[in-house]
């Protein structure tokens, strides 16, 4: 549904920010870098990923599209939820980590918080980010 937006940062938080767009304030989980890069009053854009869940909704933004394109990848995975997935790109960053999937250096992955080694080889093993990947 949400794919991108550009606007103005009202207010930073712990592990998400508000930006104003067009008049609509949107919190939005981000990285910590970004977080850090980020100041009240300043112009950011960011690719979006909208997550759906039961009982609640969110949305998660990135600097690039690669990095959402990997983070919706990672949550494919079984076992692997936002939190995971945002601490696997904050840990290692886009291509370090594709690289670290493609390799598969589950010691790599396993150093990402959340992330056992487990769980690593299964992000490894699955089939579904294969192709995602590679390009």
């Amino acid at each position: 549904m949400y794919a991108y937006v550009r606007g103005t940062v009202l207010w930073v938080e712990e592990e998400a920010l508000v930006l104003s767009s067009n008049g609509l304030g949107l919190r939005i989980r981000v990285l910590p870098a970004v977080l850090d890069a980020a100041s009240e009053g300043g112009d950011l854009e960011l690719f979006l990923h909208h997550l759906v869940r039961e009982e609640s909704e969110a949305l998660v933004g990135f600097t690039s599209r690669d990095q959402v394109r990997l983070f919706a990848t990672l949550l494919d995975v079984s076992g692997v939820g936002p939190k995971v997935a945002l601490a696997l790109l904050a840990t290692h960053g886009a291509e370090r980590l594709r690289r670290a999937l493609v390799d598969g250096d589950e010691t790599l992955l396993s150093k990402a918080p959340g992330v056992g080694r487990r769980l690593a080889a299964r992000i490894i093993r699955s089939e579904e980010h294969t192709s995602e990947l590679q390009s």
